[in-house]
C-alpha cells in the first residue's frame, strides 16, 4: 500500500461495513469506496502542540462504527503516548494519554467494538498489554497484566491474569494486531506467539 506521492503507507485498516478505508503516513487518507480516489482526511500536523509527533508516522489506527477514526501518532522521544479521535468529517475531537514516556510505551494496534469502545495494545518495553478506553476517559487493563513473566500463559483463566509472550519481529512486519468481534470478544494476534488468542466478553 502506498500513500501520497508514492510514499509508504504504514498502516491499512479494513473498516466497518459501509464505511471508508483509512491509509496513513502522517496524513490519514479516506478512500471514496465508489471511485477509489484518496482524499486527505486528517494530518498529524494539525495535532495540538503537546501531542506533536516525532515523525509523521502513525503507529496504529482503527475506524469505529460511526466512521470516526482512532489513531496513535509516533510520539516525541521522552514524551507521552496518545490516542487521538477524529470525527467522520475529519475534525479532531479529543485525545487520551495512554502511557507516560515514549519510547518505553508504544501503541501497536487499535480496534473498536460494535458499541464504540476503543481497545488498544500497548507495547511497554516488549511487554504487551491489552487495555480499553472507558467512557469517562480512563483506561482499564483487559489482559496481559504481569510484565515480570514475558511468556504466554493464563489460557482458560481470568483475562486480567493472562500474559503475552514478549513482542519481537522484523521492522517491516507488525508486532501484534487486534480485532473485536460482534459478540464483544477481543482477538489478539502476537507475532512472537504465532497464534491468535481470544478474550471472551465479561
Amino acid at each position: 500500500v502506498t500513500g501520497a506521492n508514492n510514499s509508504l503507507g504504514t498502516q491499512c485498516h479494513l473498516p466497518w461495513p459501509g464505511s471508508t478505508t483509512y491509509l496513513t503516513y502522517g496524513d490519514i487518507w479516506k478512500l471514496n469506496p465508489a471511485t477509489g480516489a484518496p482524499v486527505v482526511y486528517f494530518s498529524t500536523t494539525n495535532l495540538p502542540a503537546t501531542e506533536s509527533p516525532a515523525s509523521r508516522e502513525i503507529t496504529a489506527i482503527a475506524s469505529g462504527p460511526d466512521d470516526s477514526a482512532y489513531f496513535s501518532p509516533d510520539p516525541a522521544a521522552g514524551g507521552p503516548v496518545y490516542i487521538g479521535h477524529v470525527s467522520a468529517g475529519g475534525v479532531f475531537l479529543n485525545s487520551w494519554k495512554v502511557d507516560d514516556v515514549a519510547p518505553l510505551g508504544t501503541v501497536r494496534a487499535i480496534a473498536v467494538s460494535p458499541d464504540g469502545t476503543p481497545y488498544y495494545l500497548l507495547d511497554r518495553q516488549n511487554c504487551l498489554l491489552l487495555l480499553k478506553l472507558e467512557p469517562d476517559g480512563s483506561k482499564s487493563l483487559v489482559a496481559g497484566g504481569d510484565c515480570t513473566n514475558l511468556v504466554a500463559s493464563g489460557d482458560g483463566g481470568p483475562a486480567s491474569a493472562a500474559t503475552f509472550k514478549a513482542t519481537s519481529g522484523m521492522p517491516s512486519t507488525p508486532f501484534a494486531d487486534l480485532a473485536v468481534g460482534k459478540d464483544g470478544s477481543v482477538y489478539v494476534a502476537n507475532q512472537s506467539e504465532c497464534r491468535v488468542r481470544r478474550i471472551w466478553p465479561s
